[in-house]
């Protein structure tokens, strides 16, 4: 979709179209096992981990060369509707922005929405916030989300991304949901982790085609 791939570019997130097709469970899983959160006194947010003897250390501006997208404006990230009031001066606003017909309550749907802002919440709930279910309802973070899309708000995916792999960690254990396969697997070879007789997966695409 051109409208799509438009407001990626204008974003600066196109490049995460560009990933290998291989995953590596195992390694999957101990990059996670091993995931903490880096030193914040230089960077305003970064983690660390271990995989196979090899150090790896993601800040917001490596993360972003290793996977080729610029570094944004805003640093933002939250969960919670009470987050974003305190973001904007007008919630209503942003969703009459972002909603075919105006809005008002608190269960915001996908149906909602403007159609070509559809494609790109599926987009988004798939690739940059991924978490297993129906994706029926609108989060408030997709809300803000969204939003600067429509205006060109050049937010940090890698800072989103990274506090989504932080969010992720708490399932490890538990053998449950494992995101980012194909990120930490260019994040694997920038870091010269060995891959050599490692069981991989391979996917047909990298991110999700509409």
């Amino acid at each position: 979709d051109s409208l799509l791939l438009g407001k990626l570019d204008t974003m600066g997130w196109l490049p995460l179209n560009n990933l290998p097709n291989k995953i590596y469970p195992r390694l999957l899983r101990l990059f996670y096992v091993h995931l903490t959160s880096g030193d914040q006194q230089n960077e305003p947010f970064s983690l660390t981990s271990y995989v196979k003897g090899k150090r790896i250390i993601l800040s917001l501006r490596r993360f972003a060369l290793i996977i080729g997208v610029e570094t944004g404006d805003l640093l933002c990230y939250f969960q919670n509707e009470s987050a974003l009031q305190k973001i904007v001066d007008d919630v209503t606003q942003i969703y009459t922005t972002i909603c075919d017909n105006r809005f008002s309550g608190t269960n915001l749907k996908v149906s909602h929405l403007k159609p070509h802002l559809r494609i790109l919440h599926r987009w988004i709930v798939e690739n940059v916030t991924p978490k297993k279910g129906h994706f029926n309802t609108v989060a408030c973070f997709h809300v803000y989300l969204l939003y600067c899309f429509e205006f060109g708000q050049k937010l940090d995916l890698c800072f989103i991304l990274l506090k989504e792999m932080m969010v992720a960690k708490l399932d490890t254990l538990s053998g449950r949901f494992l995101p980012f396969g194909v990120l930490l697997t260019s994040i694997f070879n920038a870091h010269d982790v060995n891959l050599e007789g490692e069981v991989w997966i391979r996917i047909a695409s990298p991110i999700s085609e509409y």
